[in-house]
């Protein structure tokens, strides 16, 4: 138990989820109500490339070449559905109902009070399955040799045979693939149910997928080939990194760790099942995926939202701390409110308490009152940044 108390009382570096304020001052919604989604037409603009120049293209775009992402497909129910999901989850507003053309019964709520979503939803999405030459390299192994040797050997085969295949040596070999390409773009308005005046102004958002599966799907030496120009295909990749071969390396490690750690969860998960992360995404998952992603972009415009946080909690009383530590924020801020000698320390972490629960202003009181009791004390100096930021 002592040893509990003295650790509880050193300064700590944790993670935590703050609840942050909406981007646009919404005033006087009380109430969220749906109001027409429907699928548009058009083309969807191309991502491109923002933080970096483009590389020198290594491969040319495989016939036919996707220029274009024109709508040829509806998105507006999957979109509706996950925005009042994750709105009804944020907790700010009262969902009035989530389907258009249902009318409420009884005494009506205050449309003065009520905010109208409207969306139009363009979708692209196409998959081409084909196949394309590759070069592959035959390898003799040595299998009589000792375990290290044989995995030092093996690095270096893996090394040598990429090295060669990505420099066309080697037997052409016809290799299917299958690559998925996908576009979602949604124009949100927000408007008042009493008058139609608009609350924000409309807000437009755009999502991307781009995954290739078999063929030349790239490697170490390669971003891989693709119907799409290499400028738009590295864009896609940069913005949305978990569609990389980074992402089913990582699942597979996962999934490893989970069995050798506790395998009837494992069991229980259907890992004992032939599963496998590289098998293509359907219309409906890659669909979802693009919808969460927009709305997880609108949602912060006009609601309170969750981010999570990497904060210092200060070395105060060791009550408040693990009341922090264990995520009970607003028992922290009722205990330390009432707290009779209150340290800087204890001030501070009662901000860090305001923060997680989206009350700005009381945390940067809070910040700005334990500075001042100790100037030199950077950390309280740096949430107070963190905060005007």
């Amino acid at each position: 138990m002592f040893s509990f108390l003295v650790t509880s009382c050193a300064p700590k570096v944790v993670k935590f989820y703050v609840t942050r304020p909406s981007e646009f001052k919404i005033e006087n919604v009380k109430y969220i109500e749906t109001g027409k989604f429907v699928s548009s037409s058009g083309k969807i603009e191309t991502i491109q490339i923002e933080k970096e120049e483009p590389k020198e293209p290594d491969y040319e775009p495989i016939e036919p070449v996707i220029n274009e992402f024109n709508a040829n497909t509806d998105a507006h129910q999957i979109v509706r559905s996950v925005l009042f999901s994750i709105l009804s989850r944020n907790g700010q507003y009262q969902i009035l109902n989530t389907e258009e053309g249902v009318f409420l019964s009884g005494a009506q709520p205050d449309s003065a009070k009520t905010g109208l979503i409207n969306a139009k939803v363009k979708f692209f999405t196409i998959s081409n399955l084909s196949q394309e030459k590759l070069s592959y390299i035959l390898v003799a192994k040595k299998q009589n040799l000792p375990l290290m040797d044989q995995l030092m050997l093996e690095g270096i085969v893996i090394g040598v045979v990429a090295g060669l295949e990505a420099n066309d040596k080697g037997f052409k070999v016809s290799t299917p693939y299958v690559e998925k390409i996908a576009a979602m773009e949604a124009e949100f308005e927000f408007i008042r149910k009493s008058d139609k005046s608009k609350i924000i102004p409309n807000q437009v958002f755009r999502s991307y997928y781009l995954k290739k599966h078999g063929g030349d799907s790239g490697g170490t030496f390669s971003l891989g080939t693709s119907h799409v120009k290499f400028e738009t295909k590295q864009a896609i990749y940069n913005k949305f990194p978990n569609e990389s071969f980074l992402e089913d390396i990582t699942s597979e490690i996962d999934s490893l760790e989970l069995a050798f750690m506790d395998p009837d969860e494992f069991l229980a998960k259907g890992g004992n099942l032939k599963q496998t992360d590289n098998l293509p995404d359907t219309l409906l998952e890659i669909k979802y995926k693009l919808a969460e992603d927009i709305i997880n972009q609108f949602v912060p415009k006009i609601s309170k939202y969750n981010v999570e946080t990497i904060v210092h909690v200060a070395s105060g009383d060791s009550i408040g701390i693990n009341l922090i530590n264990g995520n009970a924020y607003q028992k922290a801020i009722n205990y330390l409110e009432n707290f009779a000698e209150k340290s800087d320390a204890d001030i501070y972490n009662l901000g860090l308490a305001y923060e997680s629960i989206g009350e700005r202003n009381q945390a940067l009181k809070y910040y700005q009152t334990a500075s001042d009791m100790s100037p030199e004390n950077e950390i309280y100096i740096n949430s107070m940044n963190r905060l005007d930021k």
